[in-house]
């Protein structure tokens, strides 16, 4: 089985990390003040991150769910998770 990503996913993946570096501080800043982190969810749904197997007409990505499983299972066998 190949657990290579494709170049399109690995965009989304290296836009994804881009983005969790982007929000760390403000992550750990909303845990100290247990505060409900809405700018990051809102960051988050600008970036589409909500809408990957959302259809392309509806405003999503248009991902099959099976393959985010996939990218999924193969991000967290190649950390050895």
């Amino acid at each position: 089985m190949n657990f290579s990503l494709t170049p399109e996913q690995a965009a989304v993946q290296q836009r994804a990390r881009l983005v969790a570096q982007e929000v760390k501080a403000q992550a750990a800043q909303n845990d100290r003040e247990s505060r409900f982190p809405r700018d990051i969810l809102e960051i988050w749904a600008k970036e589409g991150f909500f809408g990957l197997s959302l259809p392309r007409e509806y405003g999503g990505q248009g991902r099959d769910t099976n393959e985010i499983m996939r990218l999924i299972i193969a991000r967290d066998l190649l950390k050895g998770e």
